[in-house]
């Protein structure tokens, strides 16, 4: 049976992964301790020219239309269909317009969306069928 402290018959395996993982590793098999980790020091710098790019609040970047907006276009409607779709867009607009971007504004727009397709096809309803 191999002895798991052979180097000559473990080390071959395990460099296979790094050198630095081989002597580490064989380094707790013989319960030797790790070496302490030296911590990254962040780079301030780059985190704060980061931080002056991105928009501010009220800038344009940070007032795109949410991008569901595009599925509440309703001229391309005929005239009773505009009336009934014009309501969900300017509601579309007006949620897009207050809410923070996050999860739950897409789901809301996502569900307007839904809701407006529905009044849409309730208005082409017909009773007796095709």
């Amino acid at each position: 049976m191999l002895s798991r402290f052979e180097p000559g018959r473990v080390l071959p395996v395990l460099t296979e992964a790094g050198e630095d993982f081989a002597g580490d590793l064989l380094n707790r098999m013989r319960g030797k301790p790790r070496p302490p980790v030296q911590p990254i020091q962040p780079d301030r710098t780059l985190a704060q020219r980061i931080t002056r790019s991105l928009p501010a609040l009220g800038d344009s970047m940070a007032t795109a239309p949410h991008y569901l907006r595009q599925f509440f276009v309703f001229e391309h409607l005929r005239g009773d269909l505009q009336e009934i779709s014009r309501r969900f867009a300017d509601l579309a607009a007006e949620l897009d317009q207050t809410l923070p971007d996050n999860p739950e504004k897409t789901t809301a727009l996502r569900k307007l969306l839904e809701a407006k397709d529905c009044a849409v096809r309730a208005r082409l309803f017909k009773a007796d069928g095709p």
